[in-house]
């Protein structure tokens, strides 16, 4: 198949790319390096099956993508802080964006069109009385990014792309290696780089109580890559099924740092509207063991 990955020099795009690589799919590549790293896909550089078009998603040419079978579409502004400053900003990266890739995947006769979208849609569990009397975990965001994920996934709705497999699938926490600790949500890469360069203690918010699903990279990119071929991941979701609290997992952290003992922290303000608890979602991906997705980002880092 020949594939298109929007955002595929970014942290969960470029895993995305080598998981098609691997199969021995064409991958062409849009990024407009706003957030993505040419060095996360160096190692392909002169491999056959990879192209990759610098430049603004809007500014793309068919000509310069050709004919697809598919479009993975990874690039939004994923900054929780800037969407809320600018919403403005987050509609056009998150909403109109959107519809420009679905227009280009239709000029390039791709028949499945796949939307990576947020968790962060469901918002705290905790907001939610009835989530888990009547087993359904409702959307409820909270944030001008999750709100503008929603409003994307509508987007994908309304154009017609939720068919042949198609449509958006939701990701929940992703970590692992290629994240970049200067962003905002990449709280485990922020710790890492701390404990690299000599930290002595870990920063965590509130009362470290506040639960995730972590779910890592390499994993999401096998379901992403098998969603982009074969059709949509069941229920729209990417999750290990899993949470846990953000203190135990600063623990697991200065465990697979080498660190003895109990984790040294250092309590942080509350972020206003940062979600509390997470539901627990099905397990979509497989289960790489927190302990061993740490290893190997902490390998990696």
């Amino acid at each position: 198949m020949r594939v298109c990955v929007t955002g595929g020099l970014g942290f969960v795009g470029s895993h995305l790319v080598d998981a098609l690589l691997d199969e021995g799919h064409v991958v062409v590549v849009i990024d407009n390096l706003s957030t993505g790293r040419a060095e996360n896909l160096a190692h392909r550089k002169g491999k056959a099956g990879l192209r990759i078009v610098l430049g603004d998603l809007e500014e793309t040419r068919m000509q310069q993508v050709g004919g697809l079978d598919a479009m993975v579409h990874c690039a939004a502004l994923s900054s929780v802080n800037t969407c809320e400053k600018s919403p403005g900003d987050a509609w056009d990266l998150n909403v109109d964006l959107t519809w420009a890739a679905m227009e280009l995947a239709k000029k390039c006769k791709a028949e499945r069109f796949i939307l990576t979208s947020t968790g962060a849609i469901y918002g705290d569990l905790a907001d939610v009385e009835t989530a888990c009397s009547c087993h359904i975990v409702p959307d409820n965001p909270r944030s001008a990014f999750a709100r503008s994920k929603l409003a994307a996934e509508l987007a994908v709705k309304t154009f017609g792309y939720n068919v042949h497999g198609g449509g958006s699938i939701r990701l929940t926490n992703v970590y692992g290696p290629r994240q970049r600790a200067d962003l905002e949500t990449a709280v485990l890469a922020k710790w890492m780089q701390a404990l690299k360069v000599g930290a002595t203690e870990l920063g965590v918010t509130g009362d470290g109580h506040q639960t995730r699903d972590f779910v890592f990279v390499k994993d999401v990119a096998a379901r992403l890559a098998n969603a982009a071929v074969y059709g949509q991941v069941v229920g729209g979701i990417i999750a290990s099924g899993r949470t846990i609290s953000i203190r135990d997992m600063a623990q697991k952290v200065w465990t697979a740092a080498g660190r003895e003992g109990e984790v040294a922290i250092k309590w942080l303000p509350l972020p206003a509207g940062e979600v509390r608890t997470t539901p627990m979602l099905p397990a979509t991906a497989n289960d790489t063991a927190i302990e061993d997705g740490l290893r190997l980002t902490w390998e990696a880092a």
